[in-house]
């Protein structure tokens, strides 16, 4: 089965804004959450995070703009702007089909299979950024009972921008089969990792394959999974099967955000999840 989610079949006109005094709006798109989540902004901050879908041309548009960006936790990013399918570890859950359903055990999830569109029209000089999957594998099933120590953090980066950087150390790479823009392409993915601190609890493996500013992307999930596995293996130790018997939250499609006082368009123009 392929379940659709942008466009978003029969869906009308939708904005959600997301300022430092409302950090965490959410507004349902069809099966989709879309949150603007501006997680690490500080209230000293001056500027705000627009989303919007139109039926025409049926993209999700992403509009951000600071004049000051301050943030909270010390990391690069201040939020992502992002559609969620599925749930969060902090509670947010979207309507979910019955063949379809999230969390999800990550032994199961391999069998799904990713389509993502995107472009980037323009950013600012300062602006840093990237167009990412965020995946989160917890122990727990579920939703809103956060991370514990030794969950499981994926991001696939799609394109970045300026100077922003996967978290920890690069620790090699790796070859991707992914169908870009309709056509069968083996990329090769920066990899990254990052153990748990005393600022978080989870690891955290980043696979960054770049496709440049405007790209269709389809992806098959068992091979984030298996590459995720082995750099634990390798770098960490830990035992095989150590994602697997993880709780898959859901699928996070977004565009992560920081730099000096950015201002980036962008807009996801294809989201859909097949299942084997």
């Amino acid at each position: 089965m392929e379940l659709k989610l942008i466009p978003a079949e029969g869906a009308g006109s939708l904005r959600v804004r997301g300022t430092p005094l409302n950090r965490f709006p959410e507004i349902q798109l069809g099966y989709l959450l879309v949150s603007p989540n501006l997680w690490n902004v500080s209230e000293a901050s001056d500027g705000e995070v627009l989303m919007t879908y139109e039926p025409e041309p049926g993209w999700v548009s992403v509009e951000v703009n600071f004049r000051k960006l301050e943030i909270h936790r010390p990391v690069t990013v201040g939020g992502y702007a992002e559609v969620i399918y599925g749930t969060k570890p902090w509670g947010s859950v979207s309507r979910q089909v019955q063949e379809l359903r999230f969390p999800m055990l990550a032994s199961e999830a391999s069998r799904i299979y990713l389509t993502a569109g995107y472009r980037v029209d323009s950013s600012s000089e300062g602006a840093a950024f990237d167009v990412s999957y965020d995946f989160w594998l917890t122990r727990s099933r579920e939703p809103g009972s956060g991370l514990s120590l030794g969950d499981v953090e994926i991001m696939m980066w799609f394109h970045r921008g300026g100077s922003l950087r996967p978290t920890g150390e690069a620790v090699g790479s790796a070859d991707l089969e992914l169908i870009i823009n309709d056509k069968a392409r083996t990329s090769r993915a920066e990899l990254w990792a990052a153990s748990p601190s005393e600022d978080r609890p989870q690891y955290i493996v980043t696979l960054l394959a770049d496709q440049g500013p405007k790209a269709v992307v389809g992806l098959n999930m068992n091979q984030v999974l298996s590459t995720a596995e082995e750099i634990f293996q390798k770098r960490y130790g830990l035992p095989n099967g150590y994602i697997t018997g993880r709780y898959l939250s859901g699928i996070e499609l977004g565009l992560e955000y920081g730099g000096a006082n950015p201002r980036i368009s962008m807009a996801f123009t294809r989201l859909s999840i097949g299942l084997s």
